[in-house]
């Protein structure tokens, strides 16, 4: 008898056997007694065999299909209940309706789960549109106990369970681990370089391979540590590469390896040695990688030395740079600027300049002055400004009949309309394109040139022409005299123009007090033989009665922190002349005994504006940069957005207190 592949069980029926054998018999019977009968009885048989065949076979087939979906049935209940993953049934409301037992044990912290929502049971990553989510089929990352789960839903929409969820729990732990672990072993590449080891080692000669030997071995040293391995490429210039999980150690250590080369004693070296990083922290290719590590080192040297800064593809990170800068710049590298500064504007066809917003003496004398090359170059020049600004009254005063300089000055608006394709943008005093007077023109402009003597704070969606800065000079004034030193024949200057640059280098030195140099002294020493005068320079910087009692209501209320730390506060503010009067208030802050830094905050036009001034033994420009500020090392500002008086003092001594490790 033929079988049934699943179960074994007869196709036939005994009864059926018995009576086809019958019949038979029957038909061999009638063959003894008539021919006719026995032929009637064969084909009687053989159509009630026919007749239990075709019925067999319909009832196999339907009792084979029967056992299949059972079969598959059983096989998925073993499944679901006996799989590796948690799987839950969300219904309706989001209540769980059923788990099976990984589901139950991931979560037995909170009893049982049965009945409750799908929210109770994820300890991070629950938004009230995850359920839907999980109903239209996303994927959903989120913590369930103590692991990372990827949460699959399959919908049940269509069937007789509408809005019912079947919910697979994928762990992720595993993964996030491999990944972790990829991530730790990549590759890091570094640049470093000794960026002031020409200055440091002037005057000893052939004894500057002493020099060499002490930073190479104390640098072998500090690889050795990091597992890696580290070449010079060019004189005091190296690449190290490492693997990610050792840069975690050098941050915890705030990159020591630039104290360990600034404490190197080498016997002729008075100056301490500095050195710069740049590091690339990316999935990029090695090509890539030392791009991006030379624009990082690019900018650590813009900065002013002595610093590391980390690029990644989004974002820039700064360490270090609590050293002063050490003076660097030539009067080769000035007359090299001035050349290819005037190349770019002859080769222009408009120019537009700008400083920065609520401009000063520095920023307007720069601009006066770029103006004035661009004048002996032949090309229309305009100087974007805020023309209400209270702190140019004394020097429109000044300029009040003479049409030439009036009609230099325009506003942001108007100067919309003076870009096109060959217009050469030039920006003086300021870096930080949040500050400028017209960020939008900088940014339509095609061909853009910097000068300044800040710290440079980022990089720009197009590359300047020029990066003049110089974070070692004392003003932007002083950058733009020395220009003009070499750009224009003796005498070019007016007395006006020569007093509005020496007015900018007196502001930022402090009547040549602070942050000078044998360059200021020598941009002081043309612009006195073109006409200007320190005399006719101070009376710039004179305020009526309303100026001066403004900036007295800023000393008024004044705290010490950490015994050297002034700090004044004042609620008043309302005009953004108080700008001023707060850079004035932290300048005369600096006079008190035992005072290192002063800050001067208050709030004007909806922002906590903080004046900054050192007397140069503490980097306020870096105290101010982690609050989104930036400037000079002793002489920094910064805004800060949607807080009061109060909450951006707690920010600022939170970040004094990490500069001075508190």
């Amino acid at each position: 008898m033929k079988s049934d592949r699943l179960t074994d069980r007869p196709v036939f029926g005994r009864s059926s056997v018995i009576a086809i054998c019958f019949m038979c018999a029957f038909t061999v019977l009638c063959g003894f007694l008539n021919m006719k009968l026995c032929i009637a009885g064969t084909v009687i048989t053989i159509i009630y065999a026919s007749v239990i065949f075709i019925l067999a076979g319909k009832r196999s087939a339907s009792s084979g299909n029967i056992t299949d979906k059972t079969l598959i049935t059983n096989i998925t209940r073993e499944f679901i209940l006996k799989s590796d993953d948690a799987m839950l049934i969300m219904g309706n409301n989001n209540e769980i309706i059923w788990c099976n037992k990984n589901c139950s044990a991931l979560c037995e912290e909170n009893g049982s789960i049965f009945r409750k929502d799908i929210s109770e049971i994820i300890t991070e990553g629950y938004t009230d549109a995850l359920p839907e989510k999980l109903r239209a089929g996303e994927n959903v990352l989120c913590r369930v106990g103590n692991s990372n789960f990827e949460l699959c839903g399959y919908s049940t929409m269509g069937t007789t369970h509408k809005n019912y969820c079947f919910v697979v729990l994928h762990n992720t732990d595993k993964i996030e681990e491999l990944r972790h672990e990829l991530l730790m072993n990549r590759t890091i590449v570094a640049l470093l370089v000794i960026d002031n080891f020409a200055e440091a080692t002037q005057f000893l000669g052939d004894n500057q391979r002493t020099a060499s030997n002490a930073i190479a071995s104390a640098l072998d040293e500090w690889c050795e540590g990091l597992e890696g391995i580290i070449k010079e490429y060019e004189k005091n210039k190296y690449i190290l590469l490492f693997r990610e999980e050792k840069l975690e150690s050098v941050l915890e250590s705030k990159f020591d390896i630039l104290d360990t080369i600034k404490e190197l004693e080498v016997e002729g070296v008075s100056v301490p040695f500095t050195a710069s990083i740049g590091i690339a922290r990316t999935d990029s290719v090695f090509s890539e990688k030392l791009k991006l590590a030379r624009t990082a080192l690019d900018l650590a040297l813009a900065r002013g030395g002595d610093q590391a800064v980390i690029k990644t593809e989004s974002s820039t990170e700064f360490f270090g740079g609590k050293f002063k800068s050490v003076q660097k710049r030539t009067k080769i590298r000035s007359r090299v600027i001035a050349q290819e500064l005037r190349g770019l504007i002859e080769s222009s066809g408009n120019v537009i300049i700008m400083g920065h917003r609520f401009c000063d003496h520095d920023s307007i004398g720069s601009c006066i002055g770029i103006a004035k090359l661009c004048e002996h170059e032949g090309k229309d020049a305009h100087i974007v400004i805020n023309i209400h600004d209270t702190n140019l009254k004394p020097i429109f005063a000044m300029m009040s009949g003479n049409h030439k300089y009036l009609d230099l000055f325009t506003d942001a608006v108007s100067a919309q309309d003076l870009v096109r394709s060959d217009t050469l943008v030039i920006v003086c005093d300021v870096n930080n394109i949040k500050q400028f007077e017209a960020p939008e023109i900088f940014e339509a402009a095609q061909n853009v040139a910097i000068i300044d003597h800040h710290r440079k704070t980022g990089d720009y969606k197009v590359n300047p022409k020029i990066t003049y800065i110089e974070p070692s000079s004392s003003s932007a004034s002083e950058l733009v005299a020395e220009i003009l030193e070499y750009s224009l024949d003796p005498g070019s200057l007016s007395p006006f123009e020569a007093n509005l640059l020496f007015a900018g280098i007196i502001l930022d030195t402090k009547q040549f007090s602070k942050n000078t140099s044998i360059s200021t002294f020598g941009a002081a020493q043309y612009l006195r033989s073109e006409g200007g005068s320190p005399t006719d320079a101070q009376r710039l910087f004179r305020t009526d009665i309303k100026d001066f009692m403004r900036e007295s209501k800023f000393e008024t209320d004044v705290k010490i922190h950490y015994d050297s730390i002034a700090v004044s506060k004042y609620y008043g503010a309302t005009e953004p002349s108080d700008r001023i009067a707060m850079a004035k208030a932290a300048d005369r802050l600096l006079g008190v005994s035992s005072i290192k830094a002063s800050f001067v905050m208050s709030v004007i036009d909806g922002k906590a504006c903080i004046s900054a001034r050192s007397d140069g033994t503490i980097n306020v420009q870096l105290i101010l940069e982690s609050l989104g500020g930036g400037g000079h090392y002793d002489a920094a500002a910064a805004q800060i957005s949607d807080v009061s008086v109060d909450e951006a003092e707690k920010m600022l001594l939170e970040a004094c207190a990490s500069y001075l490790g508190k």
